[in-house]
């Protein structure tokens, strides 16, 4: 979390540094750097989340 949270880039999907995975390989897209950062601190004090069954469905006709 550190990586995502010190990089000094100033993009809402980060950069290659802190939100890009090497191992990944082709295609591999930005994430959204604010999102990580959220969805980490939530885990890491214990917060459940939910997955938003609507978003879903619809991201799956797209």
């Amino acid at each position: 979390m550190r990586i995502l949270i010190e990089c000094p880039c100033k993009g809402e999907s980060g950069c290659p540094r802190c939100t890009y995975s090497y191992r990944c390989g082709n295609n591999n897209e930005y994430l959204h750097k604010i999102a990580a950062i959220e969805i980490l601190n939530k885990a890491a004090s214990g917060q459940q989340t939910e997955i938003d069954q609507n978003a879903q469905a619809d991201r799956a006709l797209i």
